[in-house]
């Protein structure tokens, strides 16, 4: 029960107790969150799953940009190159998860030329979060701010296109465990919470 003189900082304090009660458990004399046991199965699980599904997914990918550059010209119709584009964007996906980062910023990039001489900005924000990503894995982190922040800036002009907010809220939390990453955890809160206002 509150306490009448209890101020807003108790009330918070007690607020959290309450809901550390509820989410977290000793595990061995470990104190850790309810079912993250279960939610590390289920990881562990999905990237079995893909590691499955890559290798065919590059099969693919590979077999669509020969295919796609050999019906190539330079004054191909914009058909065509968005379909270049979104082999070149799923060769680039294979590459980042398989650890090509190398090749993956060299596919990604084409993709965003391509999407941009195309004034497809759908196209260029999706890619922008994937470079974003290749980025971060090899540390360069400003790189990656500058290609998550790209893709905010798109996102927002346009959530009619993209169905509501959802690609915002993707971004964000990207955001924010860029700003974990170096250690800027107010930064990190702030878009954490955001995306989470955002997924309603």
């Amino acid at each position: 029960k509150p306490d009448a003189g209890e101020g807003p900082r108790g009330r918070v304090g007690r607020g959290r107790g309450a809901w550390l009660r509820r989410h977290v458990e000793r595990v061995d004399g470990v104190v850790t969150l309810r079912g993250r046991s279960a939610l590390a199965a289920r990881r562990a699980q999905t990237r079995q799953a893909s590691a499955r599904l890559w290798p065919a997914a590059r099969r693919w990918a590979n077999l669509a940009v020969h295919s796609v550059a050999k019906a190539s010209r330079p004054n191909s119709s914009p058909n065509v190159k968005a379909h270049q584009a979104a082999a070149l964007h799923l060769l680039g996906q294979v590459n980042f998860w398989e650890g090509h980062y190398t090749a993956a910023v060299c596919q990604l990039e084409q993709v965003l030329a391509i999407r941009h001489e195309l004034k497809d900005e759908v196209g260029e924000a999706l890619a922008l979060v994937d470079l974003g990503q290749v980025y971060q894995a090899q540390a360069q982190y400003w790189y990656a701010l500058a290609c998550y922040e790209g893709a905010l800036d798109m996102g927002q002009a346009l959530e009619a296109v993209f169905e509501g907010s959802w690609f915002e809220a993707k971004v964000r939390r990207l955001v924010a465990k860029l700003c974990r990453t170096c250690g800027h955890w107010d930064l990190a809160i702030k878009h954490h919470l955001e995306a989470l206002a955002l997924g309603k």
